[in-house]
């Protein structure tokens, strides 16, 4: 699935959820590490569209009361400096080792060949996730074409609500809303139900008896477990985990610890530096 993301849309009461001492979630176990490989992204996907404008709906039939999308600067700035202990042991710092991750298929903003590829494994029902979506936000508002933001499911086994809400964004990506769906998920982070999960359906405007359907299929619940399986492979044990061209980042970092990687791989490139 790609696209490009339309402003996001939030509810105040997503932005309670963020207030916790550490910068991810975590899930136990210990998983083997991948040799060191360049990130390679799938051929053939088709051409970015223009980015449309949200609105919050109107229609009496759209039970979902989604507020207008408030600016960056409205939103909580992740946490600076913070140590993701909840999430690893090793150090914050991005990694110096590439890994391959299997994109095709996942959602994504921006361009197939845009220079440098942002990864993010994430939870809908982890709160530091919902914390990192400012982040992105911000760093797709900064690098524009130059970067491509994907995203790729990691429920983790104590979030019990995580893999239906996951589900329910893949049900959604096939009437072509992912992101839309996505920020209202992460925006209404106290209200995960099946009842829930339609509501938002028929608040965007998606066939809801196409989207029942979809979500009772089995194929959306193998790949959410392809991509835990992914995450597993490359040692991703806690949510939200990054990784820009392949290097790790771990945690919701704030912005400024990820400009200096995504500078660095677009001078490596002889690409320009907004």
């Amino acid at each position: 699935m790609h696209t490009t993301r339309p402003s996001f849309v939030r509810v105040s009461t997503a932005l309670a959820l963020g207030a916790a001492l550490f910068v991810g979630c975590s899930q136990r176990g210990e998983a083997p590490q991948p040799e060191p490989e360049q990130l390679r992204a799938p051929a053939a996907q088709p051409a970015p569209v223009a980015r449309p404008k949200r609105v919050a709906p109107t229609s009496p039939d759209q039970r979902v009361a989604l507020a207008p999308a408030p600016t960056i600067a409205e939103l909580p700035a992740a946490p600076a400096g913070d140590r993701p202990s909840c999430a690893y042991d090793e150090e914050d710092a991005p990694s110096e080792e590439r890994v391959t991750i299997d994109l095709a298929g996942a959602p994504s903003l921006g361009a197939v060949d845009a220079p440098v590829t942002l990864v993010v494994f994430s939870d809908f029902q982890c709160p530091f996730c919902a914390k990192a979506v400012h982040t992105l936000d911000a760093l797709e508002d900064r690098y524009g074409s130059s970067l491509r933001i994907v995203f790729k499911n990691l429920p983790l086994p104590f979030h019990d609500r995580a893999p239906a809400a996951a589900r329910a964004a893949l049900a959604a990506a096939e009437q072509g809303r992912f992101w839309e769906y996505h920020d209202a998920l992460f925006a209404a982070q106290h209200d995960h139900h099946e009842t829930t999960y339609e509501e938002h359906a028929k608040a965007l405007g998606l066939d809801v008896g196409r989207f029942r359907s979809a979500l009772d299929d089995s194929r959306l619940a193998a790949r959410v477990d392809a991509d835990a399986a992914e995450a597993k492979r490359l040692g991703v044990r806690g949510t939200p985990t990054f990784f820009v061209n392949g290097r790790k980042i771990i945690g919701a970092q704030p912005v400024s610890t990820f400009t200096p990687v995504i500078d660095a791989e677009l001078a490596a490139l002889g690409k320009p530096i907004p």
